[in-house]
């Protein structure tokens, strides 16, 4: 069995941290997205990775992971967008496989995903989640467990709050509908497949799309809880061992290894990755501090991402 992860995006969203560090390796309560993904998968799979943007450091990470001997990598040139960079790895995938996409973050159950669509026999068969808005995904419409519609980003009226969830079981005819060149499977595929044999595996635990700033805070927030939950931490605050932290710390708030932070300051709700310094009175709220990147003494970052040039968005 194998599963494809699409890790060959720009990561557009998470400028101008991705600049510096490709989508797949942002650490997220102290792990690379990529190995959290990578936990979903059965361990006697093989993992098939999408590369492009950032594939010299993504490689080098997967090589140094004990299972590395499953992984198969498939280079994209260019990014040919979620339906390309499947077509793209078409000879790796001759019988059933699950695609991921590579800016989620789920406890999903692979395996009840692929039994429900072994067991109808469908030709492909989404994870679904209930959002409060769907207006920015793309968005089902069910009959029982059958999706009888599927529009990418509805906006203003989405006929569900029924969202794709980023993670796919299809066969191999898929493929074959899938144009040449840039694709989209969303906007090309999905929606005549439900015409056909379409299926809906709904989720309700984890799930969170981590693939702007908001998000990745609400994922940040929601694992740490679950870590407090466990009893692994005393509240939603991450500290490295090696962090040097002179200042109050308001949860939630994940702070790397290598980082610096003066006296004074104000940390609320962020995460500080590794190797940053922060100066003394300075505050760092809602925000992401790439590694390396250095906050002066006195200034703020707030509701932004600070890249490790300095530029912030």
């Amino acid at each position: 069995m194998k599963a494809l992860m699409l890790v060959g995006g720009l990561g557009t969203r998470l400028l101008p941290l991705t600049e510096t560090v490709p989508k797949p390796l942002i650490p997220l309560v102290g792990r690379p997205l990529v190995d959290r993904l990578l936990d979903l998968i059965p361990h006697d799979w093989e993992v098939v990775f999408t590369l492009s943007y950032g594939s010299e450091a993504l490689s080098a990470h997967l090589d140094d992971r004990d299972d590395s001997d499953r992984f198969i990598l498939v280079d994209e040139p260019e990014p040919l967008g979620t339906g390309g960079a499947i077509r793209n790895a078409a000879e790796h995938l001759d019988d059933t496989f699950v695609v991921l996409n590579g800016d989620i973050v789920t406890d999903l159950d692979i395996r009840a995903m692929l039994d429900l669509h072994r067991e109808r026999d469908s030709t492909g068969t989404i994870a679904l989640v209930e959002v409060p808005d769907p207006s920015r995904f793309g968005v089902v419409r069910m009959e029982n467990d059958r999706i009888v519609s599927f529009v990418e980003k509805p906006g203003s009226d989405p006929p569900s709050n029924l969202i794709n969830a980023g993670i796919y079981v299809l066969e191999p005819d898929v493929i074959d509908m899938i144009p040449e060149g840039k694709a989209s499977i969303e906007r090309q595929v999905f929606p005549r497949l439900a015409e056909d044999r379409l299926l809906g595996f709904r989720h309700e635990g984890l799930w969170r799309d981590v693939g702007t700033l908001p998000s990745y805070l609400k994922a940040m927030a929601a694992l740490l809880r679950l870590e407090v939950e466990a009893g692994r931490l005393e509240e939603s605050i991450l500290v490295a061992s090696d962090a040097v932290v002179d200042s109050p710390i308001e949860p939630p708030a994940t702070i790397g290894s290598g980082v610096r932070i003066g006296r004074d300051c104000r940390i609320h709700n962020c995460a500080i990755l590794d190797g940053a310094f922060v100066a003394d009175g300075a505050m760092v709220d809602t925000a992401i501090v790439a590694p390396g990147a250095v906050l002066d003494a006195g200034d703020h970052v707030a509701a932004a991402i600070l890249g490790t040039s300095g530029e912030r968005r």
